[in-house]
């Protein structure tokens, strides 16, 4: 049995046969600009679609070629479009609605329309069981992963409004956080094997400062703390070569304490008060 290729790039035409519209996708993806018209969606190209039925005829539904990747769809569609004229694409091809330009008014009018809603459980529990399983996924996401390789982030640069950050901050309150599973755990140690911390500049340490100034830990603060700590291993393990450096350097220091004692004619007893404030 043939495995038909998943994607593939198909076009729309009038009943005499004319192309009016050029696509690429998957599954029932030929058949979504139907659905659309039908729903009222304001497109020039939904407004050919229902003219057509109004004159009582059907559009033309026809698929031209299929691809294993994506990638080859891709091109298919942009060398079409290139080559048609009369077409109701908003775009040249390669990256459908992705590549319409917005303007400012149209952005502020979705950031407006979607102001204040919210996902709920339900819904994110479907799109969780839709995007699971999916055999495309993984193959999708590698091809936008070597489209935005290399490419800084559009947001990079772009400090937050104080209205997102207060946004922000209250999605994420009461979100429980899922710990570590050990296998992450490991895959993190492994990552951070070998690499060494910058030094904390005189700067940031200023800033710490300053944003601890005058902090007091509550009770239930203290308690939290002292919870997460409750069997978790405290210190490094030091190896015998480091335990001997240290007892080293502490034997100096106490021979040089008494030496200063010495020449001070002052007895060790009556030192340790005096070493104790210097510490």
């Amino acid at each position: 049995m043939d495995i038909v290729p998943p994607h593939y790039v198909y076009t729309l035409a009038y009943p005499d046969g004319k192309v009016f519209y050029v696509g690429k996708g998957i599954d029932n993806r030929i058949d979504d600009h139907e659905r659309d018209a039908r729903k009222g969606v304001k497109s020039h190209k939904c407004n050919v679609i229902r003219k057509i039925w109004a004159s009582g005829e059907q559009i033309i539904k026809t698929i031209l070629a299929r691809f294993d990747t994506h990638k080859e769809a891709l091109a298919y569609e942009v060398a079409l479009i290139f080559f048609m004229d009369d077409l109701t694409n908003l775009t040249y091809g390669g990256e459908g609605i992705v590549g319409l330009p917005r303007t400012a008014e149209h952005q502020r009018k979705i950031a407006d329309a979607r102001r204040g809603q919210k996902t709920t459980e339900e819904l994110r529990q479907k799109l969780s069981e839709a995007h699971k399983n999916s055999a495309r996924n993984a193959e999708l996401l590698r091809e936008i992963n070597e489209r935005k390789r290399g490419k800084p982030s559009w947001n990079k640069g772009i400090p937050f409004s104080e209205d997102r950050r207060r946004m922000l901050s209250e999605q994420r309150k009461g979100r429980p956080r899922k710990p570590h599973t050990e296998e992450t755990r490991r895959k993190i140690s492994e990552s951070n094997k070998g690499k060494s911390r910058p030094p904390v500049t005189d700067e940031t340490r200023q800033k710490l400062s300053t944003a601890f100034k005058g902090r007091e830990f509550t009770p239930e603060w203290r308690r939290k703390i002292s919870e997460a700590k409750k069997g978790k291993k405290t210190g490094i393990k030091q190896s015998s070569e480091t335990i001997a450096k240290r007892v080293a350097t502490i034997k100096k220091r106490n021979a040089e304490k008494a030496t200063a004692c010495l020449d001070a004619q002052i007895s060790p007893q009556a030192a340790i008060p005096i070493y104790q404030q210097q510490l």
